[in-house]
């Protein structure tokens, strides 16, 4: 029956608005009425910033601008305003009230942290946060058709926002502290069940497959999605998309930082790097001693995973330099030695904030005071564990 009176209102209402063969009635994206919800009220984007839930037309000059379109002010508003010829609309200590601040949901067609930043009005550094991601996004989806240089310059005025630090998050669409509170009561613990069903099917199609286990990653994701679902029928596509983007907000541009070391694995490699690690240890370790061969590239992944914070990038290099030369050419088992050589260097990978995603996400995430609390944590157990891979290393692989 709704359906009907809809139906019948617009008929009547585009009869009322338009000429015959000319539409004069703005249409939204879909033609439909949209509805949404929420609370007047004042804005604070950060510690020790607050706008306050109404606005002027003094704001609106303070703005203006004579080269941005969005920012031109009619000059009949301006006779008004110089004038503060305002009538009866005027408040009562002669400003004019011009609009307020909601934190309604805002619905739109666009989709992607680039666009979505430039779009959220909660991000005071909108054009650094939009034009970082919006340059990320062409390189990952056109970079292999981009010629090498136009590619390279994309990547240098993609770092510029970061570096000046013009780039931020915003607060659009994030819960509140009670819907995460009445969330937490209404899933309690099976909310680690998702994150649990990734790591299962990567197990299932790495161990009894000959599928690639990315491709079980992504089931796992399908699967953790459809859980979320059933969960809470609150949770759909649509929250899965913005929860996304406010995690990339969230991380920024460190989530960049492990492609970035790995692709400098790979130049130090290409540079001889190991050669030259090679030739400096070769004083240390005595010819013939596997033993300290073992400590000393043990170590050394450790502490060159460090300074990669990438222990996948730093193995390649350490090997080149002393596990091949000083520990598999003297007969150690590569297979184990190649295994426990990664794990020293996830040691290495507790004690660095070069590990964006394992030390510095997390603080970011969880709002901790102390940007190095989860390293100060980790280091005690890294190092006592890096003991135990080479001890592991000398009675295995020998």
């Amino acid at each position: 029956m709704v359906s009907v009176v809809e139906s019948i209102f617009a008929d009547m209402e585009m009869g009322a608005t338009a000429s015959p063969g000319c539409w004069a009635k703005a249409p939204d994206a879909n033609f439909t009425l949209r509805m949404t919800y929420g609370h007047v009220t004042d804005l604070k984007p950060r510690d020790a910033v607050r706008y306050d839930w109404r606005t002027v037309l003094d704001g609106m000059f303070e703005k203006e601008s004579k080269t941005e379109s969005d920012y031109f002010v009619n000059e009949r508003l301006r006779q008004f305003y110089e004038k503060k010829d305002f009538g009866r609309y005027a408040r009562e200590d002669g400003k004019l009230p011009t609009c307020f601040l909601s934190n309604n949901d805002i619905t739109g067609g666009n989709s992607g942290s680039g666009v979505l930043n430039a779009k959220d009005p909660t991000n005071e550094k909108r054009p650094g946060s939009a034009a970082f991601w919006c340059i990320l996004g062409v390189l990952l989806v056109l970079g292999k058709w981009i010629p090498d240089y136009i590619a390279g310059a994309l990547l240098v005025a993609m770092c510029i926002p970061p570096i000046v630090k013009q780039d931020d998050k915003g607060k659009e669409g994030a819960p509140t502290v009670a819907e995460m509170e009445g969330n937490f009561k209404k899933i309690g613990m099976k909310i680690f069940a998702p994150s649990l069903a990734i790591g299962v099917f990567a197990l299932i199609f790495a161990l009894f497959t000959k599928i690639s286990s990315l491709v079980g990653l992504t089931f796992g994701v399908v699967v953790g999605g459809i859980l979320l679902m059933v969960f809470s029928r609150d949770n759909n596509p649509k929250v899965f998309m913005s929860d996304c983007r406010r995690m990339l907000d969230t991380v920024g541009p460190l989530s960049m930082l492990p492609t970035l070391l790995a692709g400098l694995g790979a130049v130090f490699t290409a540079a001889g790097v190991g050669d030259v690690i090679s030739q400096l240890v070769s004083g240390i370790i005595p010819d013939g001693n596997v033993v300290m061969g073992i400590i000393v590239y043990a170590i050394g992944m450790a502490v060159f995973t460090m300074i990669m914070g990438n222990a996948y990038g730093a193995i390649t290099v350490m090997t080149v330099g002393i596990g091949a030369p000083f520990v598999l050419s003297l007969g150690a088992d590569p297979t184990i030695v190649g295994a426990l050589a990664l794990t020293c260097g996830f040691c290495g990978t507790l004690m660095t904030p070069m590990a964006a995603n394992f030390n510095i996400v997390p603080v970011a995430i969880l709002d901790m005071k102390d940007e190095y609390g989860v390293i100060k944590k980790q280091v005690p157990i890294a190092l006592i564990m890096l003991v135990v891979q080479i001890c592991f290393m000398i009675f295995f692989a020998l």
